[in-house]
């Protein structure tokens, strides 16, 4: 559990220190286009820490469960009904994730060799916090695919109850 807090703390802080990098960059930028400097590689970072946040970003939002749902399909089940379905959710995210980490690594290897023209850092730098977003959800999905089957051995959890949690 302190292994998971440590994690969750280091996403935070890393995502904090992305988005101020993100506005002060922006700022910084239009301060000196407003006296007519340009900074030529200031796009190349703004397009870098975007990507990074909305992927690192994307991870917070799986691991709290706060994903877009079909709560309309979800609520007209009976409890064992959406069990099932519930089931069945999380084999093809894991499917869909196995899918996405196999085409992010080939795309991280296949970008290494290209390099950005301002920066002239690989372009496998953009597509990394993709492979590692993937990589990220599909552990949290096991993680909490496996606590919730202890629960269940242990009759902490009944069937029909709520798998990943509440949504």
């Amino acid at each position: 559990m302190k292994v998971g807090i440590f994690f969750n703390r280091l996403i935070y802080y890393f995502l904090s220190i992305l988005i101020i990098c993100l506005v002060l960059l922006v700022f910084v930028n239009v301060v000196f286009r407003w006296f007519g400097i340009s900074i030529f590689w200031s796009e190349e970072i703004t397009k870098l820490l975007f990507i990074w946040i909305t992927f690192i970003g994307a991870i917070v939002v799986f691991q709290k469960n706060k994903h877009i749902v079909s709560e309309i399909l979800f609520e007209h089940f009976q409890k064992k009904v959406k069990w099932i379905v519930e089931i069945i959710d999380i084999f093809l995210i894991a499917m869909i994730l196995v899918v996405l980490i196999i085409a992010s690594i080939k795309l991280v290897i296949l970008q290494m060799k290209t390099i950005t023209p301002a920066l002239m850092i690989p372009y496998s730098v953009f597509s990394l916090p993709a492979l590692i977003s993937f990589f990220a959800m599909f552990i949290i999905l096991v993680k909490r695919f496996h606590s919730r089957l202890i629960k269940i051995k242990q009759g902490k959890l009944k069937v029909g109850e709520d798998l990943l949690g509440e949504r």
